[in-house]
């Protein structure tokens, strides 16, 4: 009979790293683009009587700083 072996596996604790919930994002992440697509909405659906132009950029407006905290972790550019 063969003697069973003694099998460890070493689990990194030392890593600090998110864990990804869609499409490689953490669910911080997930979270903030939501609610900027959700502000983005909002900013577009409020100005809806408003000309075109001014509509078009204060949705690109929302947007752009959705994209920009979401780009940005712990107050260092993610990248």
């Amino acid at each position: 009979m063969e003697k069973p072996r003694n099998l460890r596996h070493t689990i990194p604790t030392h890593l600090n790293v998110e864990d990804t919930f869609l499409w490689g994002m953490s669910n911080r992440q997930v979270m903030y683009l939501v609610a900027g697509a959700a502000s983005t909405y909002a900013a577009w659906e409020r100005l809806q009587r408003a000309p075109a132009v001014l509509q078009w950029g204060v949705a690109l407006a929302v947007a752009v700083l959705a994209r920009t905290h979401l780009c940005t972790t712990r107050g260092q550019a993610a990248g």
